[in-house]
């Protein structure tokens, strides 16, 4: 895969932790421009990986059980218009 602009695992019933090594996807892509991973069932904490992702528009992580922040203090590539959900 060269490009990949949305990942969508959305309403999947997905359970556990999202694993840290999503944030490495852009190593294999020209980076997911949306991740979108709302109404599963995933738990514990955010993994700050996740800010890996770069260029990265929309981040959706509703209705999950998940704690912790995902901010820009976890990396300097973040855009400021990102929208996290």
């Amino acid at each position: 895969m060269t490009f990949l602009h949305t990942l969508r695992l959305s309403n999947n019933n997905l359970n556990g932790a999202i694993p840290s090594s999503l944030g490495k996807m852009g190593q294999f892509t020209n980076m997911a421009k949306n991740v979108r991973l709302e109404g599963n069932r995933f738990s514990g904490y955010i993994p700050t990986e996740l800010s890996q992702i770069y260029p990265l528009d929309s981040l959706n992580l509703q209705d999950n059980k998940l704690f912790g922040n995902f901010s820009g203090d976890s990396c300097s590539q973040i855009d400021a218009n990102l929208k996290v959900f």
